[in-house]
């Protein structure tokens, strides 16, 4: 009986290591330190693009980019990943309030502008947001728009190797 449970114990190790090995590479997935190749598509909320990478790599962990670390963390190669990034969390540490203008609404209406908050506008070959209209001012905002904007990125990670 001894040898039967002993030969069954053995059996069954051997049938579990071989699944694991067999499987290996699906059940392993990115973590710290390792390097990952990916490429990724950035768009607005409106769905311009705004940035479209060719392949990189980087080290997670390494990277300057905290939150992509974090969701690549835990995926495998072939992984396509949809994610919403704040602007705050993205690139609103590049926001400069500085870059806020304030003018006359007359200004605009000569221009033949009908200023509405919440729009872009084309004036003078620059894009403007209007951040504020009130009473007679318009506060027009010249920071590029992916620093007040929530990003949609969608990564693909095309391979990684572990550290």
């Amino acid at each position: 009986m001894k040898k039967i449970i002993a030969s069954l114990a053995i059996l069954t190790a051997v049938i579990i290591w071989a699944y694991l090995w067999k499987n290996a590479s699906t059940l392993a997935t990115i973590q710290q330190w390792d390097t990952v190749t990916i490429q990724y598509k950035a768009t607005l909320p409106d769905w311009r693009i705004f940035a479209n990478s060719k392949q990189e790599t980087i080290i997670i962990g390494e990277d300057s980019v905290p939150w992509m670390d974090n969701i690549l963390i835990g995926q495998q190669s072939g992984s396509i990943i949809q994610a919403t990034i704040s602007a705050s969390e993205g690139y609103g540490k590049y926001y400069d309030p500085s870059k806020l203008q304030r003018m006359p609404i007359y200004t605009l209406t000569q221009a033949g502008i009908t200023p509405e908050q919440g729009k872009f506008i084309l004036l003078g070959g620059t894009r403007y947001y209007i951040q504020m209209v009130e009473n007679d001012i318009v506060t027009l905002d010249t920071n590029p728009e992916h620093t007040r904007q929530d990003l949609t990125y969608t990564i693909q990670v095309v391979g990684w190797e572990k550290q």
